[in-house]
This record gives C-alpha cells, structure tokens and sequence, in this order.
C-alpha cells in the first residue's frame, strides 16, 4: 500500500522529472566527448568539410560516400564553418545530432504526456528514450540515425493523435509531407518508416483525396533532391538501395560490397538475433510481448506496437541477414510511446512506476557515459586538440608530416577511408568505393599508367599484382598505423 501511494506522491514525481533532466545533461556532455566512429569521419563529416573547402559539385565527384548521406548532414556545414575540420568541429556536430536526435525525441515524448497532464509518465519516456542500452553512441556520432528516428517519431504522433502538433488543417498536412519527404531524404532506410505511414495516412484520408494529393506532392518535392543526385551521379535513385534492380554505374565489387550491408537474406540465427536485439534495446520492451497480445485481444491502442512490427519486419525483409540496431532505433521510439500510453490510459499498472523506474535505471548505461565524460571533458582543458585526436583516433596519425594545400590531391586507398583530420586537399579514393578505382583489385600491367593521377596511396590488403608492387617498391614510404601504410606515388614511373 506504502508502494502504491509513493508512486502517486509529488516526491515520486519531481525526483523522476530530475532524473529526467540530469541524465539528458549527462547525455549532452557525453555527445561532447570524443568519438572515433569510422563513417563519421569517413564521410559524413567529411562532406561538408568539402563542400566549404571547395564546392558542392566537387565535393560530389571526390566523396563517393556521401551518396549515402542525406539532407541531414548539411547541417554540419554550420559548426564546420566555424570551426572547420577540427576536435570541436567533431564534437559540436556530435552534440547537434543528439539534440535534434535521442534528445528531441526525448523531450517530444516528455511534452506529449506533460500536455496531457501526466508529467510523471513524459519523465519516463524520455529518461527510457535518453538510455536506450543497444548501440546507444549511435546517437551520439556526428551521423544521421538519432535524426531518422526522431522524425520518424514525429510524423508517427501526428498520423496517431490530432491533438500533437494542432494548428490548422493546411499548415498540419504541410508538415506531414515535408516528415513523409524528409525521413527518407535523411537516409534511404526512412523508406521503411514513411511506407506503412503513407498507406495508414491514404486510409484516413481515403474521402479526401485533394489532401491526399497535397501531402503527397510535398513529400515528393522535399524528397526528389536526394531522388535526382543519386539518379544522376549513380544511376540508381534508391542507393544504396535496390542495387539489383539499379546497379546504375556500381562495379561488381561495388555491387557485392553494397549487397552485402543493405540486402542480406535473413537466415535463422539472424533472426534469432534481429528479435533478441528488438526486444532488449531497453529491458522494459520485453513487455512488449504480453502488452501486443492484450491489445489484439482488445482490438484497441495497436497503432504504435503494429507499426514498429511492421517496420522491424520490412528491414528484415530487405537486409535480415544483417542484424544493425540503427536501422531499427524508431523501432525502439514506437515501442516505448506504445508502452507508457497503455500505463497513461490504465490506471492500474502506474502503481508499478517506481519499479519501472527502477528497471529504466537498471540498464542506463551511466556508469559508461560518466566514464566517457570525466575522460574527456577534463583534457579538453588541459591538452591540444590534435593531441586528444591522435591518441583516441589513431587513423588520424597517418597524416602526420602532410602540409595543407590548395592544390587538390589524391590518395588512392584499398581499404583506408578516414579523411576528415587529413590536411587541405587530400582526397581519399578508395577501392570498392568509386568505379575509376576499380582497377586496383585486378590489377594488370597495362594498369600502371592509371596510378599516375594519384599522389599519395595507403595499402593495407596482401596483394601482389602488379600496381600493388609497385606502389610497394617504388613509392616512399610515408607513415605507417597498424596495417596501413601511406606511401608517396607521384614521381614514379
């Protein structure tokens, strides 16, 4: 009886609101803490970093993964202006993901029930979506998924509740379809989210097609950007997706490589393994087993639980074989609003909340992001960027005895990619990466003249044909991290 007027007492409450708070602070200086994420500073970053140093259309051509960055990575022009490809260019992109990612969907969940006169429950939503415990730095990397998953929450509540987000008709659809063109713009997966979306809003809607028609042709205008680069520069509108059907201007080698991080075939140990990682992204979506059975049982409150099984099972379909939880974070985001709303609307079980908190808490991961602050945050008084950078980001040290330049020029890499920390000018085309590289990997003697546009190389793989051995006999050896070695080409013949 002690337990159950607890969870209703204004203590109960505010501690939970402060908790709430305290851990989207900590999260926030974790996101300020530095990252070495390879596709961060493989591409993501890099983009931008390019775009500034020279323009769009050449940083397209020099940047091939950029084709699988989206319209959300053009705002990390912003804090590379102003601090360029430096330590606190990172992490200043690394703290604006967050907060336009896992933070505001935290806060989105926390003012949905807050307006609903429940602050309690928006306190843990938000603390559940802030230490959700499967690769979690996700959301943290100067990357895009955080971003996806929020506005895929976003467009979701809207469809869901007319309530969230009320304004006038006309203004509330102009908004849907810029979500329903813009989570596949932020990355092409987001296709999985807005396609149930689009047929459940079509359903609604079905008497009232002009806004149908509205919604549609906004979301196509803000998608079609995204749509004509990839058409134009790949040849496939959807990469990287649906590269069997578009293979557009992909190698075999590109091919193969692409197959297989975005269309493996699901087998039954990746099944097995794609469910265990659904539902123990935080220990309280176990309870999303017995919670979906009891809303089919009474036919009512499905949206958000049917919705996330349906996306789950779309990327199942699509890359099964590859279990990556990032692909699924909105998952995670449906299953959480789908649990505390059957808490809000059924008083009974909220005298469980203080034992919910305390589940929440179990696997927060503060201990790890505790750690990760007091590691860095300290040393950023005390030490220079670079520094912290080379001990933290090994890869970086490659570059090291490279002076800047205007004059564009270019390494040829088989395996190597991390860009964003090299000096002015370089450009890393890699093997499996871009068609015109292609020939490193089979390499024949009538080969050799194509090395010649190339300044530097760094070769990790054990090949011996015959560009391999001459890079490796004639060039000069540069540096050397791990298995990579950077070796200047330029002058051999």
């Amino acid at each position: 009886m002690a337990s159950y007027n607890f969870y209703k007492s204004d203590l109960f409450k505010k501690v939970t609101v402060r908790i709430f708070f305290t851990f989207f602070i900590l999260k926030m200086l974790e996101a300020v803490s530095f990252f070495r994420h390879g596709d961060a500073l493989n591409y993501h970053l890099v983009g931008s970093r390019f775009w500034l140093e020279t323009s769009w259309l050449e940083m397209t051509h020099d940047l091939w993964g950029n084709f699988q960055s989206g319209v959300f990575e053009l705002i990390y022009l912003f804090p590379l202006m102003l601090f360029g490809n430096t330590l606190w260019g990172q992490v200043s992109s690394q703290l604006i993901h967050f907060l336009l990612g896992q933070g505001l969907a935290a806060f989105v969940l926390y003012f949905y029930f807050k307006k609903k006169d429940n602050e309690l429950i928006g306190s843990l939503s938000g603390l559940t979506i802030l230490t959700i415990s499967r690769s979690s730095d996700f959301f943290l990397y100067a990357k895009n998924d955080g971003a996806l998953a929020a506005c895929g929450l976003i467009l979701a509540l809207m469809l869901f509740d007319d309530s969230f987000l009320s304004h006038k008709k006309h203004k509330r659809n102009l908004l849907i379809g810029v979500l329903m063109g813009l989570v596949p713009a932020i990355k092409m997966s987001g296709l999985f989210i807005v396609g149930p979306l689009s047929i459940y809003f079509v359903y609604l809607k079905r008497k009232e097609l002009k806004e149908v028609f509205f919604v549609a042709s906004i979301a196509l205008i803000v998608f079609s950007p995204i749509l004509l680069r990839n058409a134009y520069f790949v040849g496939n509108p959807f990469f990287p997706g649906l590269i069997n059907i578009f293979p557009g201007v992909l190698t075999e080698e590109m091919k193969s490589y692409y197959l297989y991080h975005m269309s493996s075939a699901l087998t039954l140990s990746s099944l097995i393994s794609a469910l265990v990682s659904f539902f123990t992204g935080k220990i309280i979506f176990i309870l999303m087993i017995p919670l979906f059975l009891y809303q089919i049982i009474k036919k009512r409150n499905l949206f958000f639980s049917a919705l996330s099984l349906l996306i789950f099972a779309l990327y199942l379909i699509v890359n099964g074989g590859l279990v990556v939880e990032r692909f699924f974070f909105i998952c995670y985001f449906l299953i959480t609003v789908s649990i505390f709303i059957f808490i809000h609307k059924n008083d009974f079980y909220k005298k469980f909340l203080p034992l919910l908190l305390l589940i929440i808490l179990i696997d927060s991961k503060a201990d790890k992001s505790l750690k990760k602050v007091i590691t860095f945050i300290p040393q950023y008084i005390s030490r220079s960027p670079m520094d912290i950078v080379n001990e933290y980001s090994p890869y970086s040290r490659i570059w090291r005895g490279l002076e800047s330049s205007r004059e564009k020029r270019i390494v040829l890499s088989d395996l190597f990619a991390q860009q964003f920390y090299a000096p002015d000018g370089i450009r890393i085309h890699q093997f499996r990466g871009r068609p015109d590289t292609e020939f490193l990997g089979q390499c024949k003697i009538d080969d050799l003249s194509k090395l010649s546009r190339y300044t530097y190389a760094i070769l990790a793989e054990n090949n011996n044909n015959p560009c391999y051995q001459k890079i490796r006999n004639e060039g000069v050896t540069l540096n050397k991290v791990d298995n990579f070695v950077l070796y200047k080409i330029k002058n051999i013949q």
